[in-house]
C-alpha cells in the first residue's frame, strides 16, 4: 500500500521534472531504444538483469541529458509495485548515477528532486527490511546490513531535503519532502 501511495504522489513530480529539463527529442535514437529496453525490463518486473552492467553498455556520449533520463526510468516502478534493492538492482544503480550527476550539478534542482524520490524509496525499504527481521533469530547478519543501509539513507534523504528546502525555499514539494522524511523516521526539528 505505501508504495502505491508514494507512486502516486511522485509520479507527478517526476512528470513536473521531465518536462521542464529533458526531451527525448535531444536524445540519439540509439539512445532513445536503450532507454526503451530498459522500461520494458522494468514493466516486466526483471528482478535478474544486472542493472549496473547494462548501463555500462549505454549507448551514450555521456550526455548528462540520457543519464538523467536513465535515472528516471530506473526510478520507475512495475505495476506490481516491487521495488529492486539489489546492489545491482534499479535503485541502487539510478541513485549512483544521480549521485554522480550531483557531483557536476550540485544546485540542479532537477537532480537533487529525483535523487530525493530514489532515496526515499531504498531508506523506507530497507527500514521496513530491518523491521521485518527485527526479533528474528539466526539474522544477525542481515539485520546488521539492513540496520547500515537504512542509517546511511536516512541520513542521505535528511540532508539532501534539507538542501532542496534551502536553495528552493518557495517550492512547497521540497518542504513537504523534508517534513515527511522527519516525520517517517522520528525526528523533530
Amino acid at each position: 500500500m505505501f508504495k502505491k501511495i508514494i507512486s502516486r504522489f511522485f509520479s507527478k513530480k517526476i512528470k513536473e521534472t521531465t518536462q521542464t529539463t529533458e526531451s527525448s527529442d535531444d536524445l540519439t535514437k540509439e539512445e532513445t531504444a536503450f532507454i526503451e529496453k530498459i522500461r520494458i525490463l522494468i514493466a516486466n518486473n526483471d528482478m535478474e538483469t544486472d542493472y549496473q552492467q547494462l548501463i555500462e553498455t549505454a549507448p551514450t556520449d555521456n550526455k548528462g541529458k540520457f543519464w538523467y533520463q536513465c535515472a528516471m526510468t530506473l526510478n520507475e516502478l512495475p505495476e506490481t509495485d516491487e521495488l529492486d534493492l539489489r546492489e545491482n538492482g534499479r535503485l541502487h544503480v539510478a541513485y549512483n548515477i544521480l549521485s554522480e550527476m550531483q557531483k557536476y550539478n550540485p544546485e540542479n534542482l532537477s537532480i537533487l528532486a529525483q535523487k530525493i524520490i530514489t532515496t526515499k524509496y531504498l531508506a523506507h525499504s530497507y527500514s521496513a527490511q530491518e523491521n521485518a527481521l527485527h526479533g528474528l533469530e539466526g539474522y544477525d547478519k542481515e539485520k546488521e546490513i539492513a540496520h547500515s543501509k537504512t542509517q546511511y539513507f536516512v541520513n542521505e534523504l535528511l540532508t539532501m531535503t534539507e538542501k532542496g528546502v534551502e536553495l528552493s525555499s518557495n517550492d512547497p514539494w521540497f518542504a513537504y519532502e523534508r517534513e515527511d522524511a522527519l516525520d517517517s523516521f522520528g525526528y523533530e526539528e
